[in-house]
């Protein structure tokens, strides 16, 4: 079972924590999809290479998402899981960056009833270009892989990316 904080951090006594507190919530996430993945498949996708979202696609069939959905705070945590692990692997190998929230942002966010408000300020950007993983990992889940393919939608920013000239790294 996948198991994930909310998408942002909920701030702590400082408002200057968000940061690093949320890029420990990017490791933990993305050790757990890879440790996750590995029980439920026996694949390493610790690489973060673009064929293991083939990998992550091919779990994300109609039972997973049936599982996932019945539970509010599974679903959270699988979006919020699979669309880190996503992100990462555009970061790595198509040269992209995460954006984090401002501190005013990661508060607008702890005070929303919406899990995935956060996702406006919570992204990763690959040239100019604004990528939503986060929507693009529910996309997945709630249409299962055979129509909405996470490897798919990393093709296509890897192919966005050579047109506009951004660093593809391999």
């Amino acid at each position: 079972m996948l198991d994930y904080p909310p998408l942002l951090a909920r701030p702590s006594t400082s408002p200057q924590t968000h940061r690093p507190r949320l890029s420990e919530l990017l490791g933990k996430a993305k050790n757990n999809v890879i440790e996750n993945t590995r029980n439920v498949t026996g694949w390493d996708i610790s690489g973060y290479r673009p064929e293991d979202l083939h990998i992550i696609d091919r779990r994300l069939g109609e039972r997973f998402r049936n599982d996932v959905q019945r539970e509010g705070r599974r679903y959270e945590s699988a979006v919020f899981g699979f669309g880190i692990y996503l992100g990462e692997v555009i970061v790595r190998r198509l040269g992209g960056q995460w954006h984090f929230p401002t501190r005013f942002q990661a508060l607008l966010d702890s005070l929303s009833l919406n899990p995935f408000k956060g996702e406006r300020y919570f992204y990763v950007r690959l040239g100019d270009r604004r990528v939503d993983v986060f929507h693009a990992a529910r996309n997945a889940i709630e249409k299962t892989s055979g129509i909405f393919s996470l490897d798919d939608f990393y093709l296509q920013c890897a192919h966005s990316a050579s047109e506009t000239g951004s660093t593809l790294s391999k």
